[in-house]
């Protein structure tokens, strides 16, 4: 009795797990999209008259940083994208940066190291003094109002 009783739950078992993946391919089947890469969008408000000078302090360090990842194939690519805020709450940049997927936020150390010695490269050629002030400086020009991470998506036609 107790072996038909385990040969049965094995079987029952077997047949759940087999209607879970039927349904989660045909879930997938009729997603209207397929996934595409991640990226991590920062919501920036630059003060007053500031925008030019943020950027321009941006194309010094975020945007060398930025080139050197894609080159080292840490991030697939980056963006700036600028418009009109729209009050005081609102932002006037995003910073924008790709990634291929979700897994690039999981802890890997030799990753992380990649990143760091680029970071520490890019100060060395500005020169450490000169990085931290231009770095400093960016609380006097703007604020962070908050980032995001968003899957793009490539709908079906």
């Amino acid at each position: 009795m107790k072996k038909t009783l385990n040969t049965l739950g094995a079987a029952m078992l077997m047949l759940a797990l087999a209607f879970a993946s039927v349904s989660t391919a045909n879930a997938q089947e009729k997603d209207p999209y397929t996934e595409g890469s991640v990226w991590n969008v920062t919501y920036v408000r630059t003060h007053a008259n500031q925008a030019d000078v943020y950027l321009k302090d941006l194309s010094k360090t975020w945007a060398r940083a930025m080139d050197a990842y894609v080159a080292a194939g840490l991030i697939k690519s980056y963006k700036i994208l600028a418009g009109d805020a729209f009050g005081e709450d609102d932002f006037d940049l995003m910073l924008m940066m790709e990634i291929s997927g979700f897994a690039q936020f999981d802890p890997d150390p030799a990753r992380e190291a990649r990143f760091e010695a680029i970071e520490k490269k890019l100060q060395d050629e500005m020169g450490k003094e000169t990085y931290d002030k231009t770095v400093g400086n960016y609380a006097n020009i703007r604020d962070i109002l908050g980032s995001k991470t968003f899957r793009e998506l490539h709908l079906k036609k």
